[in-house]
């Protein structure tokens, strides 16, 4: 958002800290960032990777979930930032960046944009002043990738019986 708006890097804030910070003064432009919402795809795939790939054996989860974050701007040039983010977002340059994040290990996070709302003009009552704010609702999509140690079944034995009452025992052997 920073590099989008030009706001200075520490005018752009998480909007939930657990000790906020001094509220910049009231004639300042600034903004705050949060995720409102993240909803999961219905069904994620899953994938076993067997143990002929190393280890014991795991399952691969991939889901996709839906990001939904608000910026507020905040100040006098509170609608311009808004409005300035919006139409940066739109630009592929600053959707390749996105796109390209990482974690901090490195990994491929699978981050798109997907769309802007509306921006709305919001008044904040602060102590007893009115702040200007513009909210502009943001939605994101992003790739979920998590390994579970789901081991390998290397042996098993049991009994079926049939509705006959004929009963067959079985068992397997681990594989060489």
């Amino acid at each position: 958002m920073a590099g989008i708006t030009g706001l200075p890097g520490d005018l752009v804030r998480p909007r939930w800290q657990p000790i906020p910070p001094q509220q910049p003064a009231a004639d300042m432009t600034w903004a705050a960032v949060g995720i409102v919402r993240a909803t999961p795809d219905a069904n994620a795939s899953i994938m076993h990777i067997p143990s002929d790939a190393g280890g014991d054996g795991a399952d691969h989860m991939q889901r996709h979930e839906t990001i939904e974050a608000l910026a507020s701007f905040y100040g006098p040039s509170a609608s311009a930032n808004a409005a300035r983010l919006r139409d940066g977002l739109a630009l592929p340059q600053n959707r390749d960046m996105i796109r390209t994040a990482t974690t901090d290990a490195g990994v491929d996070i699978g981050m798109s944009f997907i769309e802007c709302g509306t921006v709305i003009s919001v008044p904040d009552l602060v102590n007893q002043t009115w702040l200007r704010r513009c909210d502009l609702p943001l939605v994101f999509r992003r790739r979920v990738d998590r390994v579970y140690p789901v081991l390998n079944l290397l042996s098993a034995e049991g009994t079926i019986e049939a509705d006959s009452g004929h009963m067959q025992s079985w068992a397997t052997e681990p594989s060489t």
